[in-house]
């Protein structure tokens, strides 16, 4: 985590996504999807005594 000028705060987490098999309607042919490790980035604000998520971002590894 990190704090900047503007008392915002930022962070990241490692996430790890298990292969598996989507389709876009019962009918469609399967896509096989491989397992994957992104970085999640996002980006919190103070408002009202709460944290706020204002940006998030998704990084493929």
């Amino acid at each position: 985590m990190y704090r900047g000028e503007s008392g915002r705060l930022g962070g990241s987490a490692t996430v790890a996504v298990g292969a598996y098999v989507s389709r876009q309607s019962k009918t469609a042919t399967p896509i096989n999807l491989k397992a994957a490790k992104y970085t999640r980035e996002f980006a919190l604000s103070p408002q009202g005594g709460n944290w706020v998520m204002y940006e998030m971002k998704l990084v493929k590894q």
